[in-house]
């Protein structure tokens, strides 16, 4: 998959999930930090690959790069905040 194609896919996830024309749980706000824990731990736990590039950044802070998603996307308020 080449990048163009990841950041359109990637769009439509963010997109669906800032909308509400499919309904969250009604008890999302209470389980969201232990649902999205554990898919986190899981993409560590089947991507070997990933989970050394984890693992080499030792006590480092981890800061995510949303920068790019700001180039692609019109949601600017993001990336404000």
């Amino acid at each position: 998959m080449k990048l163009f194609e990841i950041l359109i896919t990637l769009n439509k996830l963010l997109e669906l999930g800032r909308s509400r024309k499919v309904p969250i749980r009604k008890d999302w706000e209470s389980v969201k930090d232990s649902i999205m824990y554990q898919a986190v731990l899981k993409k560590f736990q089947t991507h070997d690959s990933l989970k050394e590039i984890l693992l080499s950044t030792g006590d480092q802070d981890i800061i995510e790069d949303f920068i790019i998603f700001c180039f692609f996307y019109t949601n600017w308020i993001l990336c404000i905040f």
